[in-house]
This record gives C-alpha cells, sequence and structure tokens, in this order.
C-alpha cells in the first residue's frame, strides 16, 4: 500500500487474505505463539486494482470485500462507503444518508452478506453539526442521534435503529444475520463518580429489536474512563468480531492488558479471559476461526503522527 503525493490517494496494489499471527485463544484459553523472526509468504494474495481516496478509513477485509468509507459529512458534500469484492475485484460505492441529517459521522461499517453493510454512526440536524459530532465533542447533547442501519449495495436503507445515548463504535454480522455491536455510553464515561454499568455489547435482529446485551462496562476498567472510538488514544484497543459458533470482543484495559470475551449467543454464557498483548506490539486485527480460536495480528507501537505500523506480526 504506497501513498501517491501528487493525486492525494492511497492506491492498494495487494491485500493479505491470510495474515501470520502471534496469539491465539484456543478453547478460551490465551496462548502466545512461537516468536516469528522472518515472515512467511503468505498463503494467499489478491490484487485489487482500485484506489482509496486519502480521506477515507483505512482499508479493512470484512466478509470477503475490501470496505473502505469516508468518516464525516455534511448534506451538501454526503457520505459513501467503497466496497471491493476480493473474488473479482468488482467495486461498488454506496451512498448513505439519513434524511434531514445536517452532517453525519460513521464510526464502522461491516459486510453483513453480499449486497448488504452494517452501519454505526451518528447523525444531526443542528447547523453546527460538524463540530457536534467530532470525537472531542464529550457530551454531545439531544440534537446528536446515535444509530445502527442496515444498507444494501445501492444505498437504501432497510433498517435503521435509534441507539439512544449508546455510541456504537464497531460492528460486526453473524451468521444468521442479526447485527452486533461494541460500544459506549459517553455519558457514562464522563461521570466523576463513576458507575460504568452499562453494557458495551448489544445484538439486534434484521428488524432492529434489540435481542441481547452482554459484557459490563465495570467489568473491563470501571475506574478509569475509556473512549474507543476513530481518532482518539484508546481507538486501536477494541475489536468485535462475529464467527460461526459465536462473537468475540477484544478490549484494552491498559497499554498492554486486554479482556478477551467470547459469546455463545444460543446460551448467553461469556466466557472471559485477561491477555497481555506482546511486548512493544498493539493488536491490528482479529478474525475468530470455526475451530474455537481466534488469530490478533499485531503491530509496532504508534510512531509520532499517531500511525501504526501494520503487518509487522
Amino acid at each position: 500500500m504506497v501513498i501517491n503525493p501528487k493525486v492525494g490517494r492511497i492506491a492498494t496494489t495487494a491485500v493479505t487474505v491470510v495474515v501470520v499471527v502471534t496469539l491465539a485463544f484456543v478453547l478460551g484459553r490465551p496462548t502466545r505463539a512461537k516468536a516469528v523472526g522472518r515472515l512467511p509468504a503468505p498463503w494467499r494474495s489478491v490484487s485489487i486494482p482500485v484506489a482509496f481516496t486519502r480521506g477515507a478509513t483505512f482499508p479493512i477485509v470484512d466478509n470477503g470485500y475490501v470496505v473502505s468509507f469516508l468518516r464525516m459529512g455534511t448534506a451538501a458534500t454526503g457520505i459513501s462507503i467503497r466496497v471491493v469484492s476480493i473474488e473479482n475485484s468488482a467495486e461498488t460505492i454506496i451512498p448513505i444518508w439519513i434524511k434531514g441529517a445536517t452532517a453525519m459521522r460513521l464510526e464502522q461499517v461491516s459486510v453483513a452478506s453480499p449486497g448488504l453493510v452494517v452501519v454505526a454512526g451518528s447523525f444531526t440536524v443542528s447547523p453546527d453539526g460538524l463540530e457536534r459530532l467530532q470525537p472531542s465533542m464529550v457530551s454531545p447533547g439531544g440534537e446528536v442521534t446515535h444509530f445502527l442501519a442496515r444498507v444494501s449495495f445501492s444505498g437504501d436503507i432497510a433498517t435503521v435503529v435509534n441507539l439512544g445515548q449508546y455510541t456504537a463504535e464497531r460492528t460486526c454480522a453473524s451468521v444468521d444475520g442479526n447485527m452486533w455491536t461494541l460500544g459506549q455510553v459517553r455519558e457514562e464515561e464522563v461521570k466523576t463518580t463513576p458507575a460504568r454499568n452499562y453494557f458495551m455489547v448489544r445484538e439486534y435482529g434484521q428488524d432492529g429489536v434489540l435481542l441481547g446485551q452482554y459484557l459490563r462496562r465495570n467489568v473491563v476498567s470501571g475506574a478509569v474512563a475509556r473512549d474507543y472510538r476513530s481518532k482518539t488514544p484508546n481507538s486501536r484497543a477494541a475489536f468485535l468480531v462475529c464467527g460461526e459458533q459465536s462473537v468475540g470482543v477484544l478490549v484494552g484495559q491498559s497499554l498492554s492488558k486486554f479482556l478477551w470475551a467470547e459469546i455463545n449467543p444460543l446460551s448467553g454464557e461469556v466466557r472471559r479471559e485477561v491477555v497481555s498483548s506482546p511486548k512493544g506490539l498493539v493488536p491490528t486485527g482479529l478474525a475468530l476461526m470455526p475451530n474455537d480460536a481466534v488469530y490478533a495480528s499485531f503491530g509496532t507501537l504508534p510512531v509520532p503522527a499517531g500511525a501504526t505500523r501494520r503487518g509487522q506480526w
């Protein structure tokens, strides 16, 4: 992946489908893989002959697609989501807008199935919309609405859910089509006497009905305020992944300690383990496999500019 400064675009030359990992949780028990020196060749690489704009999010691979999107926009500029099929490089630009909004911010987009994405974000009808949607706005007030939506590749919004004070910051879709979120309640995070007892993980049906809530906030780190939104110091410390039989969550408790939680949607059981990241490295990705194992990739700690070197481990 290279940046062309002349045109301000990010050109993606290849996407690694299978990544070497250094941490695995087998049967819910964390185990660290053997240290590696020179990385072996990937099992498969796919060239994606398209470019991603500099103003868009860093491309990720999700459910057979490369996904990138514009983080914020106004009614005049709009917001679009870009998905590219790994199988055939077919590219789709998905426009999305909530009717009546003056500004919108997207937190994450995940692919539910071919032709359908799950979108988490916020919008406002206030004239100073972009300012209200900035991460630095701790308590934006009632003019900001947090939402979760199912959107077709053509831009049609099939379902939209008003999340109240809850901000969905990560999303994924389970095999049954349900929408899962990992998020926070900002008003709870800024309390001087932290109760922080809300549920961080939610499950919604395809029709937007809340089906379940899991992992109370005080289990993660009750006495310390956290903010896992993009462009914040803790943004690289929260992951949500949907597997065939369970849903996994990895959230940071400190610089090196993470809470791993695996949820069984059928029984509601939540298995938890505290794990440590390899010294000097931070998580960059998570994959939950059908053999009851989860794999994490790691990169070096943020360098001056706030960027993380990806693909190191």
